[in-house]
């Protein structure tokens, strides 16, 4: 136990006031009870003079005494000793600084002050409770501050939908349990994820009371921690696969895990799953969303499909699955035609155009090219360039006096080109018939000037011999 003492020091003939104090602690108060002496002793004569006496204790006056005389001999004018209790109140932390005062005057009337501070025992208080951020389903360290070593305390524990205490093993019980552990590794239970299925993390509180055997000791302390979302748990399980379900590019690879460039449907499919309580909140293919477990995707023009599903949580999975993709390239198909000369009945065909000269896989690709004039067929003669053609055709029996009609069929395996060609008659110097006699020669430039002067017609046309003299 504690002891403080002040005194006035030997103020007169020896003579002098001394205060001893000594502390009780009150644990379940946080108070302490001091017990205070106040002692008059010294000197050679049995009695003096004492002026107004005063002891203060933390603030507090303790003892109070008038002038007493030398011819009233009494204390503590005279020799002994008086004595008595205060209860000085805690800080919250159970730490306490007072002080205490003698004022008095001896013999010659002169108050006097003796004073002195007291740094009391510190009280054990509750024990305080810290833990760490920690992952649901791993260790989430639980620290105790034990103010003593004869304390022990409980630990419960709370989160939504869920209360417990916990046990030295780290596991949770339903009935308080008391510890003289300071350091816990509690396990965070898996089915905390089930608390939460829009969240990443979720606050769990815990509540620590301390006791002196069944004592309970201070106000109960807790703390905070986050539980949280591992990604790892609960990224969402995705199964994925794109097939071809283009009936015609079926036919042509045999095989519905090659895709033919715009032409083969992919058909996107995806099983996503929702992890530790999360659902499947959103899902797409190459950036389209998806309603339902499937989307087909037409006229594809590539083999990647990037696939990725979000949960509740904001969690991703992703996943890329790569097809074999046919770099088919389109058919197109342009010509010209050219007539040998204005009354010819023969003229020339060219078609040409893009062309993907590769093999599918069960079939080959192929290139038609036909013509028709009327009920008559013509075939095409084929040539190949790397990536082109060049389909020709010599035709007869056009009447070059009149327009005619071609038909032009070019195909190949999944594309087909019809060109309906006019050609016009053909534009001779000169004609006639049973009735009538008809030049074709341009009088007119494109500038407007004269193509031919009349006298220089003239003179041809006498050189022909179909005129006379220079007239028509």
């Amino acid at each position: 136990m504690t002891e403080f003492r002040i005194d006035t020091h030997k103020t007169y003939n020896g003579r002098y006031m001394y205060l001893s104090c000594t502390q009780q602690q009150d644990v379940q108060k946080n108070s302490s009870i001091i017990h205070w002496t106040l002692t008059v002793t010294g000197g050679t004569s049995n009695y003096y003079t004492t002026g107004p006496t005063t002891v203060t204790i933390g603030n507090q006056q303790v003892y109070y005494s008038p002038i007493v005389y030398y011819n009233a001999p009494k204390f503590p004018a005279s020799k002994g000793s008086v004595s008595g209790t205060v209860e000085i109140p805690h800080q919250t932390d159970g730490t306490m600084t007072i002080d205490c005062a003698i004022e008095t005057a001896i013999y010659d009337g002169v108050l006097r002050t003796a004073k002195g501070s007291w740094d009391l025992d510190a009280i054990p208080r509750a024990s305080t409770v810290l833990a760490t951020d920690s992952y649901i389903g791993s260790t989430c360290v639980v620290l105790v501050d034990r103010k003593s070593s004869a304390y022990t305390h409980t630990i419960g524990f709370c989160a939504p939908g869920l209360e417990g205490f916990l046990q030295s093993d780290g596991t949770l019980s339903q009935e308080p349990v008391k510890l003289d552990a300071t350091t816990i590794a509690f396990q965070v239970p898996m089915y905390l994820y089930d608390r939460i299925p829009n969240d990443r993390k979720l606050e769990c509180t815990l509540i620590c009371d301390t006791y002196l055997g069944e004592l309970p000791i201070g106000s109960t302390q807790s703390c905070t921690f986050q539980a949280l979302c591992r990604e790892e748990d609960c990224a969402p399980f995705i199964i994925c696969g794109v097939t071809d379900c283009n009936e015609k590019t079926l036919q042509l690879t045999g095989d519905a895990n090659v895709l033919v460039r715009f032409f083969s449907r992919a058909k996107c499919e995806m099983d996503a799953y929702g992890m530790c309580g999360a659902t499947i909140s959103q899902k797409s293919v190459n950036g389209i969303q998806m309603e339902e477990n499937v989307l087909e995707i037409p006229h594809v023009e590539t083999g990647a499909f990037a696939f990725l599903a979000t949960d509740s949580r904001g969690f991703l999975a992703d996943a890329v699955v790569e097809k074999q993709l046919l770099p088919y390239r389109k058919l197109t198909a342009n010509y010209t035609l050219q007539r040998q000369d204005a009354t010819s009945d023969r003229v020339e065909l060219t078609v040409f155009g893009d062309y993907w000269p590769g093999n599918f896989g069960k079939e080959a690709n192929s290139l038609t090219a036909t013509c028709r004039v009327g009920e008559r067929e013509i075939p095409l003669s084929i040539a190949y360039g790397e990536d082109s053609y060049t389909a020709t055709a010599t035709i007869e029996g056009l009447a070059y006096d009149k327009t005619s009609y071609l038909t032009v069929e070019v195909a190949d395996a999944l594309m087909a080109h019809s060109l309906l060609i006019s050609v016009k008659p053909g534009v001779p110097v000169f004609d006639w018939g049973e009735e009538d006699f008809a030049f074709h020669v341009p009088v007119v430039l494109s500038d407007g000037s004269p193509a031919i002067s009349r006298n220089d017609l003239m003179v041809l046309l006498a050189e022909l011999g179909l005129i006379e003299g220079g007239t028509i």
